[in-house]
């Protein structure tokens, strides 16, 4: 019988990979730093203003789920599902996001600040107001997403999909502007277009 407990604890703990008193603890207070959320399914919860930094949550569903003004810093979001969450006023700084899916994600207003988003997929994702600085977008798609009072000067956008991405007012480098042109992007209004 002991045997058969511990074998099922540990497909549980296999299964699931997050920390039950973590979840339990982010559910009850709605905040959790340096915790182990990875896999934990978390959609449509409203997390807003919740203190995530630290936090593994990896692969975590989080489709619908209201991060208004949290604070993620630090946090391992790797092929997390953040679909048609809201991350605007957030605080997505030094955050691993690689392979994330950010499709239709409120960013507006939110910090971005020495993230890696390569390979995410940010389809129609509203960046407006967003203070990027120094993030990985490489190989990331971002097809139909918003971009509006940004500078993306000092971020990368290597090889990143830019097809119909919506540019107002940003601050891009030349080569971000030729690829962008080449993506059949919307450029609207001032958009200032700088040497590498």
């Amino acid at each position: 019988m002991k045997k058969f407990l511990g074998l099922f604890l540990l497909t549980t703990i296999l299964l699931f990979g997050y920390s039950q008193q973590d979840y339990n603890r982010l559910i009850k207070e709605g905040s959790c730093q340096n915790c182990d959320l990875s896999d934990a399914n978390l959609s449509s919860l409203d997390l807003s203003m919740s203190e995530l930094q630290n936090s593994n949550l990896a692969r975590a569903n989080l489709y619908n789920t209201n991060l208004f003004e949290a604070d993620l810093s630090g946090a391992n979001l790797e092929n997390a599902n953040l679909w048609k969450a809201n991350l605007s006023f957030a605080h997505l700084i030094g955050v691993h996001a690689k392979r994330a899916n950010f499709k239709g994600v409120n960013f507006q207003y939110a910090t971005l600040s020495n993230s890696d988003f390569r390979y995410s997929v940010s389809w129609k994702a509203n960046f407006s107001n967003a203070k990027i600085d120094k993030c990985d977008f490489s190989f990331s798609e971002l097809g139909g997403a918003i971009f509006n009072e940004n500078y993306l000067k000092n971020s990368l956008l290597h090889e990143a999909i830019l097809w119909k991405t919506y540019f107002k007012n940003v601050q891009l480098t030349q080569k971000q502007c030729k690829d962008a042109k080449e993506e059949e992007s919307i450029f609207v209004n001032k958009i200032n277009c700088y040497g590498e």
